[in-house]
């Protein structure tokens, strides 16, 4: 089997699954998914894989499975996560532009002429974005400002790059598993684009996606970054807090949290869960409490990240919530009473399957290596 000319392929690191997914533009802004296979692993922790062998393994698993059921594939689009990534927002300038109008070139000069990593060899530059321009040392900011008239061109510009070490270890692994063309992209940079239109983009928006061993906080602005944290909070402990709180396993506490609904106040209910053909019940209202003091510990991080970050703009930015770890009916309230702020959960728009914030990363992904493969 083959793959088609219009498949496109990518690979997305989660903190703690890899996921595989292949698929091709339909109409509109929809695609059509035609292979998916996702393998849990020991995951991401402070910025490195918890066990490299692991992840090899993983990896090698996802291509076994494609090649099974798929085919081989010509390219790859890997998706950098923000646990890899670093974000520098950095302000360049051209003093003097020989024509009168704004050219591509004169973009492409800006951005390359202010990359903070060209002189760092532990990093590899994987996104260069625009957040706004000035021109003629104007204040007033411009998103586009292709064919303005000017003497003078300055930008605001966004720079991700990936530690290099992550970067060497995955392009080697994938070239042990027969794939040599590889694009690389930055995965919250595609998540971005995937869950917000260019309008909410060029006021700026806060993304939140918690996965199951860490939470990254993004802030956009147009089509770039302007602040990127990552922490390592997210399901996976609130599972192992529980789990350790109520003296039962990691797998029942797995399964209790499931029953969660935030936005029902208990009394006297209980939940039950299976354990070894015996049934455990546990006071809905104590799960409940103790879900609530974990969600308050991960928005204590990104309060902490919001102090730091001390740009007034951001507090009139809209917050968002995604990804699979905080996936609670009710959460939005109680993240707005924990953080004092309204917050909306979203979710990829690009194909109906699809439509839950746990796929909001990969999808984005898919979006960018659709695009870039047309």
């Amino acid at each position: 089997m083959l793959f088609k000319d219009k498949e496109s392929a990518v690979l997305d690191i989660g903190s703690g699954n890899m996921t595989l997914m292949v698929a091709t533009k339909t109409m509109g802004d929809y695609c059509r998914v035609t292979f998916e296979y996702s393998v849990p692993y020991e995951g991401i922790r402070n910025g490195e894989f918890v066990d490299e062998e692991n992840a090899k393994s993983t990896i090698k698993k996802l291509f076994q499975r494609l090649r099974e059921k798929h085919g081989r594939l010509k390219k790859l689009y890997v998706g950098i996560p923000a646990e890899f990534s670093i974000c520098r927002v950095v302000n360049t300038k051209i003093d003097q532009i020989k024509h009168k109008k704004v050219e591509k070139v004169d973009i492409d000069t800006l951005v390359n002429s202010g990359n903070p990593f060209v002189n760092d060899s532990e990093k590899v530059l994987i996104s260069a974005d625009p957040i706004y321009f000035n021109i003629d040392n104007d204040d007033e900011k411009y998103i586009d400002v292709l064919g303005k008239p000017t003497n003078g061109l300055n930008a605001h510009i966004s720079y991700i790059a990936s530690e290099k070490i992550v970067y060497d270890f995955l392009k080697q692994t994938l070239k042990e598993n027969g794939i040599s063309d590889i694009v690389f992209l930055s995965s919250p940079k595609s998540e971005i684009l995937g869950l917000f239109n260019t309008s909410t983009r060029d006021v700026g928006a806060v993304l939140v996606d918690t996965g199951y061993r860490s939470t990254s906080l993004i802030i956009c602005c147009s089509d770039g970054i302007e602040y990127l944290f990552t922490f390592s909070v997210g399901r996976y402990n609130i599972i192992d807090w529980i789990s350790k709180g109520l003296d039962i396993t990691f797998e029942e506490g797995k399964n209790l949290i499931e029953k969660v609904d935030l936005s029902f106040n208990p009394t006297d209910e209980t939940y039950s869960i299976n354990s070894n053909g015996f049934l455990k019940t546990f006071s809905c209202k104590e799960v409940k409490d103790m879900t609530v003091e974990c969600i308050k510990i991960i928005c204590t991080y990104i309060t902490k990240c919001f102090d730091l970050i001390q740009d007034t703009r951001v507090k009139n930015k809209d917050l968002y919530l995604t990804g699979s770890g905080l996936d609670f009916h009710g959460i939005e309230s109680c993240m707005a009473n924990c953080i004092g702020k309204p917050i909306m959960k979203v979710y990829p728009n690009l194909e109906t399957n699809y439509k839950k914030s746990m796929y909001s990363r990969i999808m984005g992904l898919v979006n960018s290596a659709i695009k870039s493969n047309n």
